[in-house]
Parts: C-alpha cells; structure tokens; sequence
C-alpha cells in the first residue's frame, strides 16, 4: 500500500499475493477504503483469511440502521491452541479519507461509518471492542489477540492503542497499526490493572513481529529484520506485478537535475509533514499553473496539498511515470471547488495543529498563498498568521479576506 504497484486496481493483485503467503487474518485500515467502500467489499470477498472489525458499520438508506460491515473477530486454531482475534479500525478514518469513498453510490448518503466517531464518541469504540472481546471469549479461546489499525502518536488520541487498552479488558496482547511505529514492546495497564503488551511493526515489512504466547505469562513480542527466503509462489506474483508496472511505467517525462525529498536523508522523518519542502511547493505549483494555464477562467486563485498524501520525493535523473506515481500513488483526481477565506484559514490551522512533529501527517502546501506558523502555541488556537493570497489581476499579494469565497485547486 501506498505504492503505485497497490493502488493501479485498488489492491486486487496484492490480495492475491496476501492468499498464496498464506495469511490468516487481517483488520481494515484507512487506506483499504482509498478506492471506496464498494472496492473494499469486493477485496474481502477475494480473500481466503477472514478481515474483522468490530467497529466499522454500513447501512442501506440515508435513515437505515447501522450494522457491522465486518465480523468483529475470528477464532484460529493452529496445532491444538485456539486464539481469538479481535479487530478494530481508527474511527476517525471517514475524514482522513475522501468522504465520497463512504457514500453510497446509488442513495448518495453516507453509507459506511464506524463506531467511536468523533473524538467525543471515543466511549462508543471501547464499548465495541469490548463486547466483542467478551464475544469472543464466549467461545473459550486459549488467548484472545486485538488486532487494531489504531496507532501510538499522542496526536491519535483518544484513538490510539494505549487509549483503548486502558478503557478495556479481557485480552492478552494488542498488535497494532496505523502510525507506522516501529515499537517491539510496550507494556500497558488495562482497566482492570493487568499489563498487556502492545506491538507494532513499522512499514514496508521491514521488520516483521513475532509474538509468543504462554499461559500465566505476559506475551514475548519482538521485532525481526532481515529474514532470508521467499516463498516461490509470492515471489512469482511479486515478480509479475512489479514487471508489468514497470513497464507501463516506463515512459520518460523529465530529466530533473536535483532531489527533491519528502523524508529526511538522515534519519528517514518526513520533512513533508513538518515543514515547507520542494515536492510540495513543486506539486502545489503544478495544480495552480493547470488550473490556470493559458489564462483559463476562472482558474484557481490558491492551490493546497495535503503533505499526508505525497508518499516520495524525487531523486535527481530521468524521471518517468513510475517516479511521478510514486509521489501520489492515490489516483486522486484534482478539482476546484470554491471556499470562503474563514474556511481556507480553518483548514490551514488543521494542517499546521501539529506541526512541526513528525507524526503530522495534515500540513498543507500552497501556492498563490503564503502563510507563517507559530509552532510554540497550542493546537488550534491561531498558529497560522500572516495569510496573503495573490491576486492575479493585480499583480500583488492581498491579506485573505475571511468573508471572500476563493477558488482553491488540491486533490
């Protein structure tokens, strides 16, 4: 995921290659739901693991009663040992992604949500997880596992696995997701005073978790790199995929003769998502001279770029399709849509609320609009000063007028 060889037909072939690796369950996150709800359900029903959530919800009329999309969990049993696997998805993925991918296409309403959103709905998501976990238990499992996209940054909060794992009980280990940390082990008190060890694996298989289990003792969790051998199977799937997007991709667009980075060379954090960087300006700078290429009225006056949905930079060289997928793997279409200036500076003040932590993921790039951030200040509480927007016809920079509807490019 998050590579241009996922997204080319919303995950099909990695599916497939997910069946001959012989997984055995799964949870849904935010980006299963990048090419609609409906592309999900069709993903599911491709896959020979089950796929649980005990929090996402779909209904059929604008009014209809919602009822779960998903089992909540699968009970496994492998040489003798059963073991229960709980899943749970971070509700607050119907905004982190485009709201149409949760729309029902034929009625227009929204037909897919989960439990627990918004942030003030957090209760809503512990009572989900727990009754599924007493659920699951019912069947008397050796070990109960919870299996959750969830995540550890502080800005996940009252999402994140430490969160849930205090407002819960009945399980013996948590391994989570979503924030792509790499975090062998993390012992957390439940609810009622028992640790549970919590895991997460990073991104990108670069370290793959191994979790052994005991009864009386608290779970063993690490992280493993570097493992040798591939199954012939997976490596053929891989190998034909990789191939054939390669080459569709081959198609040479410029030669560029500097990098142009989205994570920091020294240490791989996304300069992206922190501050002001060339890929953004430069993708920001794309959207508003097409929207405004020969004179097209009537344009755009600001462009804006979401700095968690640019996924790599460019390296110096030739540069082909491959390269420039890669920087916005989504197949997210542009559109301009018109925005009152009190909403364009609400939505900077979102995308600045973290910054400059590394965890941001919401920044947003701009062009036609140069703002400034007091990053010493609280989230939300007027970081963003400084806002001019250029006018066009003038020929200058202009303070955004708040009660001003603008035209603003992004994707």
């Amino acid at each position: 995921q998050g590579t241009a060889y996922g997204a080319f037909d919303g995950g099909e072939q990695i599916i497939g290659i997910m069946n001959a690796a012989g997984y055995d369950v799964a949870t849904v996150g935010n980006h299963e739901f990048d090419f609609h709800a409906t592309n999900l359900q069709a993903r599911v029903r491709q896959a020979k693991f089950p796929i649980v959530s005990c929090n996402a919800w779909r209904r059929t009329a604008a009014e209809g009663e919602k009822t779960p999309a998903f089992a909540a969990y699968a009970v496994l049993t492998n040489r003798g040992v059963s073991v229960a696997f709980v899943g749970l998805t971070v509700p607050n993925t119907v905004v982190s992604e485009s709201p149409g991918n949760f729309r029902d296409f034929a009625g227009g309403f929204q037909g897919w949500g989960f439990w627990g959103y918004p942030e003030s709905a957090a209760d809503e998501l512990y009572a989900r997880v727990q009754a599924a976990v007493d659920a699951a238990r019912a069947w008397v499992p050796d070990y109960v596992v919870l299996l959750g996209h969830a995540g550890m940054l502080d800005e996940l909060k009252p999402y994140r696995s430490y969160d849930i794992v205090a407002n819960t009980s009945g399980y013996d280990c948590f391994i989570d997701g979503h924030s792509h940390t790499e975090n062998a082990r993390t012992v957390v008190t439940n609810k009622v005073g028992r640790e549970v060890v919590v895991a997460q694996t990073g991104s990108f298989l670069a370290t793959v978790g191994r979790l052994e289990l005991a009864k009386g003792e608290v779970p063993r969790s690490m992280l493993l790199k570097n493992i040798e051998g591939a199954d012939a199977e997976v490596a053929r799937l891989e190998d034909r995929l990789i191939g054939y997007l390669d080459q569709w991709l081959s198609e040479k667009l410029v030669d560029l003769g500097f990098d142009l980075p989205a994570k920091s060379p020294a240490d791989g954090t996304w300069i992206i998502r922190t501050r002001t960087a060339a890929i953004g300006d430069l993708e920001a700078d794309a959207f508003y001279w097409y929207a405004n290429r020969d004179g097209k009225a009537p344009g755009a006056d600001v462009a804006i770029v979401h700095g968690g949905g640019i996924r790599d930079g460019l390296t110096a060289g030739p540069i082909t399709l491959k390269e420039a997928a890669s920087v916005n793997p989504f197949l997210n279409e542009m559109l301009v849509v018109e925005m009152r200036g009190r909403t364009l500076l609400e939505a900077l003040e979102w995308g600045a609320r973290a910054a400059p932590s590394p965890a941001n993921s919401k920044l947003l790039h701009v062009a036609g609009l140069r703002y400034s951030i007091v990053t010493n200040l609280p989230p939300r509480v007027g970081r963003v000063r400084d806002v001019t927007v250029y006018d066009r016809a003038d020929g200058i920079w202009k303070p955004l007028d708040p009660a001003r509807d603008y035209r603003v490019a992004g994707m």
